[in-house]
């Protein structure tokens, strides 16, 4: 287990609309995530706060998130529904990436936000023909 440290780039200040727990993922509605998969905002920083109360959100670079399995270094993760980082599954959002391993869940890992939250969720196009009345759809993985 090496040291995780943080580079936090761009903080916000978010006003809690629930009880929010240090070190997790936040949603777009300044609430821990509460959905695994979900997208997520940001990370809290290194305090509690009550709803209502204003608090730090960092929403690009690196930060420490808890973790909620085993993680492996370039892992790209999710948020379980208690806002912590677990590996991103078909068709969640990767919030950010693993910057080195962690084997133990409950531990902090640094994660890289920002320009790499990217959506694997699958993508439809459809396609229509009018001169032979045919219709294609096509699904791609992003």
């Amino acid at each position: 287990m090496g040291l995780h440290t943080e580079k936090p780039g761009t903080i916000v200040t978010g006003l809690a609309t629930g009880a929010i727990t240090k070190r997790r993922f936040i949603s777009y509605a300044d609430a821990v995530c509460g959905t695994k998969g979900m997208l997520a905002k940001g990370v809290s920083r290194e305090e509690d706060s009550d709803s209502g109360d204003s608090f730090a959100i960092v929403i690009d670079g690196t930060a420490l998130v808890e973790a909620g399995d085993a993680l492996d270094a370039g892992d790209q993760v999710t948020t379980n529904a208690l806002g912590k980082a677990v590996v991103a599954g078909r068709g969640e959002y990767a919030n950010g990436v693993v910057m080195r391993s962690q084997a133990v869940a409950g531990q902090l890992v640094e994660i890289r936000l920002g320009g790499n939250m990217v959506s694997t969720v699958p993508t439809t196009t459809s396609t229509t023909t009018s001169s032979s009345s045919s219709s294609t759809t096509t699904t791609t993985a992003a």
